[in-house]
């Protein structure tokens, strides 16, 4: 048998043979030799058969459970942030990077060929048998305990090769004088430029390299005299910080005296010297290579909830896209693993996992936050000056950066659902105006009253033409249809009242104030007599109502 839509049964042939489903009890049964089956919830397998279901492409691909996925790892990795954090101290993290140093020299000394364990003597060798060119140019660069941060080719930088290779070159060291002014110096000593020019380049890299790293616990000047470890040089940061103080954009010279010192490179050799960041004892802290290391180990600690968090995240991600695919390709055993599809289950470049990571780096980033100025406010016991210092040592900044990422790679989608969302208001804006009447530059549009009306009428018109169809089966599938138009009236209207139809009785009252209107003031209506969707609209006269019934027109 043929199943028939509600919506097409005008194309149906009445003689044949089909399924009528209904909603309603009383209506089940059997009307001639067809029969009336009973259907709980038309929702999910009829839909379609009696409306035309407009899906909103902009819902977030990301669902209720995502969500909450989302939200508990934030919450959980948080927590830990809090358990695990390390107050930001310089001190400390100097002593940490300091550490390390010791500890590379050493290695780096053995495996080069010393065969002690002591640092001086690690230092001593890895100077002695990696010269480097610059050491030549110590006196010019401001002596043992300013060269490293003035002559470019002890900078752990790009432009630190660079300097030390064209040194070789041109026979020249590139750096700052006391002024931070860019200046170059010839070198005089012999037996530190490559005569060749394999030479060169191996004194320009290698020597470079491994000079460098005898010189982070100290200095040939220093070790070699017998003072032990030395200056150090400045790490990454400092470096590029000293090289860019020499750009004429960053030269900032006092008007009455063109030898004052510029104030940015000033600076930078306060924060190498150890003379702007000072212990509480007033002992210096140098921001040399030791301290950005320790500064390094500091951001990897903060960064283990965070990583966690991130962790977790895509975890879940997998597990629960994964289980829902096996689902819907029906995998039983192994050798259907083959017809997984990776990108329906794979953690990665999607919205919805960018959606996840941003809510939880949302919630990661509250969470720290809040404990720890709760931790701060404790431990300050309500001293203002102190908390904030207290507070901003504390905080996860490795977190808070995940979170700007996060929001940043999410924006894209954000900005197309923006972008979506706008589209489709103006689309639909402009259907709206199309279906008004147009008069001038103004709009005829229906308030909740007259719309109630206009609804009812329908629904009249549409009860009229029930009430004179003379099948049965096709009255019945009428009388489906109205009710289901009328339950999605009320719900897109949010009407919880089911006496919102009027009937004509209940038409007439609910507007007698616009047909007391329409009898003393409306002029040249008479005698319509015409039908509307079956419904009779009964004429109106100059004089008042005809014998039909009811009419009205717009008055105001």
């Amino acid at each position: 048998m043929n199943e028939i839509k509600l919506l097409d049964y005008e194309n149906q042939f009445l003689n044949c043979q089909y399924e009528i489903y209904v909603s309603e009890k009383e209506l089940a049964g059997h009307i001639d030799t067809t029969e009336i089956k009973l259907v709980d919830d038309f929702s999910d397998d009829f839909e379609d058969d009696f409306f035309s279901i407009d899906f909103d492409e902009n819902v977030s691909k990301v669902d209720k459970n995502d969500y909450l996925i989302a939200t508990a790892c934030g919450i959980l990795s948080g927590s830990l942030s809090l358990l695990w954090s390390k107050e930001f101290s310089l001190d400390q993290i100097h002593k940490e990077g300091n550490d390390f140093a010791d500890r590379l020299v050493k290695l780096v000394a053995k495996k080069t060929g010393y065969k002690n364990d002591d640092l001086e003597g690690a230092i001593k060798y890895l100077e002695k048998k990696f010269p480097m060119a610059g050491d030549a140019l110590t006196n010019v660069f401001g002596g043992g305990k300013q060269h490293h941060l003035r002559d470019f080719s002890h900078h752990i930088s790009p432009l630190g090769l660079i300097s030390s290779i064209v040194m070789q070159f041109t026979g020249e060291g590139y750096g700052t004088d006391t002024s931070g002014n860019f200046i170059h110096a010839k070198i005089t000593k012999d037996g530190i430029i490559g005569k060749t020019f394999a030479e060169k380049i191996v004194f320009g890299t290698i020597n470079w390299f491994f000079h460098i790293i005898s010189d982070i616990d100290g200095s040939n000047g220093s070790v070699l005299n017998g003072v032990g470890k030395g200056t150090g040089i400045p790490g990454p940061i400092l470096s590029t910080l000293k090289e860019l103080s020499s750009i004429p954009i960053f030269k900032r010279i006092d008007k009455d005296n063109i030898n004052q010192p510029k104030v940015f490179s000033e600076y930078i050799s306060k924060l190498f010297n150890g003379t702007l960041i000072k212990k509480e004892n007033g002992e210096g802290i140098p921001f040399d290579l030791r301290t950005e290391i320790g500064i390094g180990y500091f951001l990897i600690d903060q960064a283990k909830p965070v990583l966690i968090n991130e962790c977790l995240v895509r975890a879940c991600y997998l597990i629960t896209r994964l289980i829902q695919e096996v689902k819907s390709k029906e995998i039983h055993s192994i050798a259907e693993l083959s017809k997984l599809d990776p990108a329906a289950f794979l953690p990665m470049n999607n919205r919805t996992i960018s959606r996840m990571i941003t809510v939880s780096s949302g919630l990661f980033v509250v969470i720290n936050v809040s404990g720890t100025a709760v931790k701060s406010a404790i431990k300050t016991k309500g001293n203002t000056a102190i908390f904030y210092k207290q507070f901003l040592v504390n905080v996860n900044y490795v977190g808070i950066g995940r979170f700007v990422l996060a929001c940043a790679s999410d924006t894209e989608y954000i900005i197309d659902d923006v972008k979506s969302v706008y589209e489709k208001y103006m689309k639909e804006k402009e259907i709206y105006q199309k279906n008004q009447f147009q008069f001038e530059y103004k709009f005829l549009s229906l308030n909740q009253s007259q719309l109630r009306i206009l609804y009812s009428l329908k629904a009249l018109a549409v009860e009229y033409d029930i009430e004179n169809t003379k099948d049965p089966k096709i009255q019945l599938i009428k009388q489906e249809w109205l009710k289901r138009w009328k339950e999605v009236i009320l719900k897109n209207f949010n009407i919880a009242n089911l006496d919102y139809f009027l009937s004509s009785t209940q038409l007439y009252l609910f507007n007698k104030s616009v047909f007391n209107c329409l009898v003393f003031n409306c002029v040249g209506i008479s005698n319509i007599g015409s039908s509307v969707m079956g419904l009779p609209v009964i004429g109106l006269s100059n004089n008042g109502f005809s014998n039909d019934g009811v009419g009205f027109c717009g008055c105001s």
